[in-house]
């Protein structure tokens, strides 16, 4: 079941970091259109970039994360025999990644609809600052979702992917 819901929140994730990267490339080419050719600037467009930036750097890291390929210090599992201590090492990273997920996600969505951020609206898109806050909780709960998924499901190869 984790390991089902790892897998379809991963294909969701990278659907919507398609649309968001499609969507902020359209807003930056008519940003440039307008600036340069009609004399003009859209108000909005600056701020809806930066927060499509934000969603997608986090739905990008849950995403990576899923496929295993995060930058990471090897030095001490390098030293390790994979067969011997390997799968120890994976299990102990996974652990302290979900320890790490909850934290943040948790401080996140506190953070996310406290009254202050809620009682703040963006500039230009006059939208709740709740919006661009909550991607920090949301994209650390689907890695808390991925680590979980590897720590209690089958083992994985490196692109996450069930064995």
């Amino acid at each position: 079941m984790m390991q089902w819901l790892s897998n379809t929140l991963y294909k969701l994730s990278v659907y919507v970091i398609s649309i968001m990267l499609g969507t902020m490339l359209v807003v930056t080419l008519l940003e440039v259109f307008a600036r340069n050719v009609l004399g003009f600037s859209f108000s909005w467009s600056g701020e809806l970039s930066r927060f499509l930036l934000i969603w997608i750097t986090f739905f990008g890291a849950s995403a990576v994360y899923k496929r295993l390929e995060m930058p990471a210090f090897d030095l001490l599992t390098a030293k390790l025999s994979e067969k011997k201590n390997g799968s120890i090492i994976f299990k102990i990273t996974n652990l302290l990644i979900i320890v790490f997920s909850v934290i943040i996600a948790y401080s996140g969505f506190l953070e996310s609809f406290s009254k202050t951020v809620r009682m703040q609206s963006t500039p230009s898109l006059n939208i709740s600052m709740t919006y661009p806050y909550l991607a920090i909780p949301i994209g650390m709960t689907i890695i808390l979702i991925h680590a979980t998924a590897f720590l209690i499901g089958e083992k994985a190869n490196k692109k996450g992917v069930r064995l």
